[in-house]
């Protein structure tokens, strides 16, 4: 079963990879030589950001204890986590050249958080697929890395936002993403109560 599904995600990898090539060769027809980079890390970033959003919501609505109860499910959760991540290398790697067109210097230094998180996005889904039932400590180490991957998230919309460009729709992604994390906090958090009350 399991190599099934590994084929099934090899399968949406490559599917993913095509989305971004379109993006590139999109941005290339239709934007000026100096801000295709930019505008090819921003819609790569947009894919990252409703896959994450999938992430929340499969553990919002379902819970942990489902999710590893059922094959599919658990496989599905594996599946968007390994996505989120082979999609935010590419992300990154557009980004990378963003500041390398535009003569801007990355610093690791300046941005040990986000070094730290990127770390995790590509330790996380190595990790997940040692898990294959319900494990507390995992979850909740889980549950507070997709808190701060929706805070980076959050934090790029925000940054996009001006008092001349409102920017509705990085409003909207501010909120949306901000309700499906309360929603998977309001799901941890009662799945557990219920648990230490039925172990009472």
């Amino acid at each position: 079963m399991d190599v099934l599904y590994r084929s099934k995600l090899r399968t949406l990898i490559l599917l993913l990879l095509c989305l971004e090539l379109v993006i590139f060769l999109w941005a290339l027809g239709t934007t000026e030589p100096e801000f295709v980079c930019d505008k090819c890390a921003r819609n790569s970033g947009r894919v990252s950001s409703i896959i994450n959003l999938g992430t929340l919501l499969l553990i919002g609505y379902y819970g942990f204890g489902k999710i590893y109860d059922d094959e599919a499910k658990k496989h599905a959760l594996r599946a968007l986590i390994t996505m989120f991540t082979v999609n935010h290398v590419v992300h990154l790697a557009f980004v990378l050249w963003n500041f390398d067109h535009h003569h801007m210097v990355f610093s690791v230094a300046e941005n040990v958080h986000g070094a730290l998180t990127f770390a995790c996005l590509l330790t996380v889904p190595v990790v997940i697929w040692f898990i294959n039932s319900s494990k507390p400590w995992w979850n909740v180490l889980l549950v507070i890395h997709l808190f701060n991957v929706g805070y980076f998230i959050m934090k790029t919309f925000d940054s996009k936002i001006k008092p001349e460009h409102p920017a509705y729709h990085n409003q909207l992604g501010i909120a949306v993403t901000g309700a499906a994390l309360i929603y998977v906090l309001f799901r941890t958090v009662r799945e557990y109560a219920f648990i230490l009350k039925a172990a009472a």
